[in-house]
């Protein structure tokens, strides 16, 4: 199972001609076995803006694996996760992201991204990052 962060989506759901949607087209393709977590879903639902973008996402977000959070486990961890960051002169951009990589270090399950809070989060924890990166 490989964790889909939504910087990935929203590249594919775009249309864009990069390595990560390359990647994603081709995990796809192969049958791979792609998860989402719930802040994942929450942002891809607040990024659209009309109502067939927003069944779009509803789709693609409902026929995907669901890496469930673990509140205080997976809250915790993200705390550390943005202390650590900021510790290591990185700090993170976006809280959210933590959470997803908390979950993704958890689950033991790499994670498809175009974001580079997890490339440098890849640096300083166990996330394990997958393709194009």
């Amino acid at each position: 199972m490989i964790l889909v962060d939504s910087s990935a989506w929203i590249g594919f759901l775009r249309g864009l001609d990069s390595p990560v949607v390359e990647r994603l087209e081709g995990l796809i393709g192969s049958g791979a076995e792609l998860a989402i977590t719930e802040p994942i879903i929450m942002e891809l639902l607040a990024g659209a803006k009309r109502p067939r973008e927003l069944a779009r996402v509803d789709a693609l977000t409902n026929g995907l694996l669901l890496a469930p959070l673990v509140p205080m486990t997976d809250f915790r961890d993200a705390a550390e996760l943005y202390r650590a960051s900021s510790a290591n002169g990185h700090p993170i951009r976006s809280m959210t992201d933590c959470l997803i990589a908390a979950v993704a270090i958890r689950r033991g399950l790499p994670i498809v991204h175009d974001d580079r809070d997890f490339t440098f989060l890849a640096e300083i924890s166990p996330l394990r990052l997958d393709g194009a990166e």
